[in-house]
Formats: C-alpha cells, sequence, structure tokens
C-alpha cells in the first residue's frame, strides 16, 4: 500500500484515446494546462481513455488550467478511468508534482487560531482521522515538507486533495467543496 513514487524528476506521462492503450496517444514532460489545446483543427478531442505514467507524480484535473476535482497519478498504467478513479468527467488538464518525497510533515488545525486543536503528522498514513482522535472537520491544513494526499473519507476513499508544500487556509484553497477531511497519506519516494 501507500502511495509512491521511484523516478519524481523523470517526469512523463503518455495520454491514449482509448481504454487498453488504443487510438491516438499524446506524450509529454511539462504541464498542459489545457488538453484540448494541444489538438489541431483537424483533430476533434472527446476524451482520453487510457493513460500510462512512465515518471513521477502527476494530478489530472477535470476542468482546464488545474482547477475541479483532483485525480493523483503515481508511476503505472491506468488502462480506464475506473482505474484512476474517474466518473464520467473528462481529463482536462495535468501538472506533475515536485517535492523532495523524503520527509512528510503536515499539520492539520480545527480552529482559526493555531493555538486549537492540532494534529501533526510526519511519514505516516491516517486510515481514519476520527479514530486519531481529530475530525471530521479540518479548519486548515499547513504542509511543511513532502506531498500529501487528503481524503474526503476513510481508508483513503472519495474526493482527494493534493497537497503540496504551503499553507491552506480554507478547504476552497485545498480544492474541496467541505471541511470534512477523513483520511490522509504522504507520497513516499521508492528505490528499487
Amino acid at each position: 500500500g501507500g502511495l509512491k513514487v521511484q523516478m519524481p524528476m523523470n517526469v512523463k506521462i503518455i495520454i491514449h484515446e482509448k481504454t487498453h492503450f488504443g487510438g491516438w496517444s499524446k506524450e509529454f514532460s511539462e504541464n498542459i494546462s489545457s488538453v484540448p489545446a494541444l489538438f489541431g483543427s483537424e483533430e476533434e478531442f472527446q476524451e482520453i481513455g487510457s493513460i500510462r505514467v512512465i515518471g513521477g507524480v502527476w494530478v489530472a484535473y477535470d476542468k482546464e488550467r488545474y482547477k475541479g476535482r483532483q485525480y493523483l497519478l503515481e508511476e503505472g498504467d491506468y488502462e480506464d478511468r475506473h482505474s484512476w478513479g474517474g466518473t464520467d468527467s473528462v481529463l482536462l488538464s495535468f501538472r506533475f508534482l515536485q517535492s523532495d518525497f523524503i520527509e512528510s510533515s503536515v499539520a492539520l488545525f480545527q480552529s482559526d487560531d493555531e493555538d486549537g486543536k492540532a494534529l501533526d503528522i510526519v511519514n505516516e498514513e491516517i486510515p481514519d482521522l476520527e479514530q486519531a482522535g481529530f475530525g471530521p472537520e479540518t479548519r486548515s491544513i499547513l504542509v511543511r515538507s513532502g506531498v500529501w494526499v487528503a481524503y474526503q473519507q476513510k481508508y483513503f476513499c472519495g474526493e482527494q486533495y493534493v497537497l503540496e508544500k504551503g499553507k491552506y487556509k480554507c478547504f476552497f484553497d485545498w480544492g474541496g467543496s467541505s471541511k470534512i477531511i477523513m483520511s490522509i497519506r504522504p507520497i513516499k519516494l521508492v528505490s528499487y
């Protein structure tokens, strides 16, 4: 288990038109703010059917310019939209995550002032924040290092929010629709 990256600096992703890597394909190694803009006038963009992540950790969004619902894509093959947790929405933008991935530290706060109830987590997965004595509502988040993924439901289910280094003052900042966060885990660097 857990979220892992082997080649965080060697970023490359290939998107395919059809499931199981069929149809046209496009390969890129940089952030793409608009997938439809990659296509010329003779080619009409419909959807992405499958994805192959060669290197790095990527976040795909169902809206252009890195907005909307977030889907974390680790290195590996995603033969259809169910394999990346997709619904009926089309993926319209992609960006890769830059971090050291070595040490991961985050603080979750339940009140606006940082003297209130907080939970400090270092290099650890928390599948149930309520069981850990925190939650279900998170007011703000401070990511000190690494990249974390927070989830709306327990056991790393439901909507996911990718959290990079920095301060998130409210759920709008992390792309959520409410203050509810029920589980959280870091992305770890692995070497084989």
